[in-house]
């Protein structure tokens, strides 16, 4: 109840101050950058075409372009809210010693300027899969499955809500945690099928490893929303969409419990510590 308090008061008291840190963020993010915004969007497309070229003309692969692009954004948005947040209580300490508020606020407040930019991100993608559609002469333009977007959205908020709020107290304590971060989210980027798919991993023949890269939640996040913008029927053929929907979000509620009652049990150290 202590964490449903908690998050009732971030939304109500303290929204103002949450709304304002994270376009704070943004402005001081790309505040000297000459494209401005843009550069959330030049990012993500420039490592996909060079995946895409890597994979389709070097070692003959036919990877859509779309679906890598569309897993590097939700990459990019994982990615980017977590390193970010690690280090943001450390990084604060000055106005976080002069003021209470809520300590969550920082690093909740990093993650929902990055949600800013996905979901532009997105709106992307969206016009590519449209103007895609409409050069091949498919109809519908869009699967009936895009209204199911806003609440994947959510599911990938929350996800990297968890694990923000994770890292950024760990990092109090232990200062080497940005760097285990950093290797983990490498692994993690090669392990998650941003530029292959549960089939290559089934080809290897070993079905255990078939039934535990499913277990992965960032692949499940790249999977469904492959299914609500491509309408991908790679992962269909492996894993029910149910089952895959219903692991995703139960992982990420998870992770976001533990990671907020572990933050709230150890809120009035953080000060003393940094």
């Amino acid at each position: 109840m202590k964490i449903i308090r908690r998050i009732a008061a971030l939304l109500t008291v303290y929204r103002e101050l949450l709304i304002h840190l994270a376009l704070k963020n943004l402005k001081i993010q790309y505040k000297y950058a000459f494209l401005g915004f843009l550069w959330a969007f030049f990012v993500p497309l420039c490592m996909a075409l060079v995946f895409w070229f890597i994979f389709s003309f070097l070692f003959r692969r036919p990877t859509p372009p779309l679906s890598i692009v569309t897993a590097l954004f939700v990459w990019q948005f994982i990615n980017m809210s977590v390193m970010g947040a690690t280090c943001s209580i450390i990084d604060n300490a000055g106005i976080l010693k002069k003021v209470y508020f809520p300590r969550e606020i920082v690093p909740i407040s990093l993650v929902l300027s990055n949600l800013i930019n996905f979901i532009l991100s997105l709106i992307v993608i969206v016009l590519f899969v449209l103007f895609y559609n409409m050069a091949k002469g498919q109809y519908p333009l869009f699967p009936l499955t895009v209204f199911l977007l806003p609440g994947i959205v959510l599911i990938t908020f929350l996800f990297a809500v968890g694990l923000a709020l994770l890292t950024s107290h760990l990092q109090v304590y232990f200062r080497d945690v940005r760097y285990v971060v950093e290797i983990v989210l490498m692994l993690t980027f090669y392990l998650s099928g941003v530029f292959y798919g549960i089939d290559d991993v089934a080809k290897a023949g070993v079905g255990w490893m078939t039934r535990l890269f499913m277990l992965n939640p960032v692949y499940d996040l790249f999977a469904m929303y492959r299914i609500v913008l491509l309408n991908d029927a790679t992962t269909k053929a492996f894993y029910p969409t149910s089952l895959l929907v219903a692991q995703t979000t139960a992982f990420s509620v998870v992770v976001l419990y533990i990671s907020y009652s572990l933050f709230a049990r150890k809120e009035h150290e953080l000060i003393d510590l940094i």
